[in-house]
């Protein structure tokens, strides 16, 4: 089958991928590996140089080597495993476009770890472990768009963080333990549309000048917070804003 492009292998049993089956699948494209038992990424991944789309979703794989995506370019998903920590394994991805890692376990990230993912636009993180941010953890992702991180267990944010994501429009942060927004959170998210901040622990917002950034904002969720007043003006700039939730503070 060396002409073979998709192969489809999810809901299976397999524990593992035999040395050198996949090998000889050079102009293999698409690789659906999701809802196995695998634990160990399949070593001949690193051969198939026409590989674009990788998913790997819902395994056990706890870590994986540096060699293994060397060739892989745009989608890997790699949600519901088991991976705690994330080192300097996505150096060769410079044309990825989006990355899912929903429902692992991670613990830990570093200012370097995304940073070769220069026209990364979409990114998952939810449902992990993580209570803060590294402060220029996004430094290299300009072209972002969609970043996810809710249900995490974060307790504050940085405004540096966010810094460097100009294109950004939707942003998830829901289900976290957030106490407070930096007043400069948003300051560079100018093409911001979409906002979400619902389940938090949200008491404050004291600056009126939060949002006057966002001018292209159409939905912001606050629900289910703990705030118990508003400055007055705070939302007056965003004449683009169709959807508004407050509900179920204080």
């Amino acid at each position: 089958m060396t002409s073979l492009k998709k192969l489809q292998l999810a809901g299976n049993r397999l524990a593992d991928i035999h040395h050198g089956s996949l090998r000889k699948n050079l102009a293999l494209e698409l690789l659906n590996l999701a809802n196995n038992n695998i634990s160990t990424i399949p070593n001949d991944v690193k051969f198939l140089h026409n590989l674009q789309w990788l998913n790997l979703s819902s395994n056990n794989i706890t870590y994986f080597y540096h060699f293994e995506f060397t060739r892989l370019k745009k989608l890997h998903t790699l949600n519901n495993n088991k991976l705690s920590e994330l080192l300097i394994i996505f150096d060769p991805l410079a044309k990825l476009t989006s990355l899912h890692l929903e429902s692992n376990r991670l613990q830990t990230m570093y200012d370097t770890t995304f940073q070769s993912m220069t026209v990364l636009k979409n990114l998952l993180l939810d449902f992990n472990r993580l209570t803060s941010l590294p402060l220029y953890l996004f430094a290299s992702n300009t072209q972002l768009r969609y970043l996810s991180l809710t249900n995490y267990k974060l307790t504050v944010l940085f405004s540096q963080t966010f810094e460097p994501l100009v294109e950004l429009e939707s942003l998830f942060v829901e289900g976290n333990y957030i106490i407070e927004i930096p007043k400069d959170l948003f300051a560079f998210l100018t093409n911001l549309n979409h906002l979400t901040m619902h389940n938090n622990a949200i008491s404050l917002i004291s600056d009126e000048d939060m949002f006057s950034a966002t001018l292209d904002l159409m939905d912001i969720n606050l629900c289910c917070n703990g705030l118990k007043s508003l400055p007055e003006n705070v939302f007056g700039s965003l004449s683009t804003l169709n959807y508004f939730n407050l509900t179920y503070n204080r």
